[in-house]
């Protein structure tokens, strides 16, 4: 079996998973659609999600630079690695739990289509989303460090880490209200 026919198994099992496990609810999404909003109108807790790129290191310290710099608690970190069923189970259980959180994220642009229907059926709200290209060395760190700051201070800009870049892998920037 090649390694391109195994991906897209692995993608149909977790929308399968996620399909079974949802409850099939959509969010008010529009309300507030190119109004940016800012830190101190978002809550008071943040919860970073990566996909495991090589970026996630400076993505994260964006995060939790901006986090820390306006006083917002910052949730343990959700680390998804492939289509882990087991990691979309707690997210999906962390957003049926009601507490409410900004979720921030970068992740490559399968598992954010999953991710981002998740938040949705579970009610939540997406705020932004980026579609980036980067390299698959660390020349983009400064600036995905920048978007990840970005995302918690002004959660309602989606910005983009490089237009101009052809090469790379596909990644999803993302800020939801749960």
């Amino acid at each position: 079996m090649s390694i391109d026919r195994r991906l897209v198994l692995k993608g149909l099992a977790a929308v399968g998973f996620a399909m079974t496990s949802l409850r099939f609810a959509h969010a008010d999404s529009g309300s507030s659609a190119g109004i940016p909003l800012t830190a101190s109108q978002t809550l008071a807790a943040v919860t970073p999600l990566v996909t495991g790129s090589a970026h996630d290191s400076e993505f994260l310290a964006g995060v939790q630079a901006a986090a820390k710099a306006q006083g917002l608690a910052q949730n343990e970190v959700i680390h998804l690695r492939g289509l882990d069923a087991a990691v979309f189970s707690r997210l999906r259980r962390m957003l049926q739990a009601g507490e409410p959180a900004t979720l921030v994220g970068l992740a490559d642009d399968a598992s954010a289509t999953l991710i981002l229907d998740l938040v949705r059926s579970a009610g939540g709200r997406v705020i932004s989303t980026g579609h980036h290209r980067l390299a698959s060395d660390l020349s983009a760190g400064p600036a995905v460090q920048a978007l990840g700051s970005t995302l918690v201070l002004q959660p309602g800009t989606a910005t983009a880490v490089s237009d101009k870049q052809t090469a790379g892998t596909a990644h999803v920037s993302f800020c939801c209200i749960i």
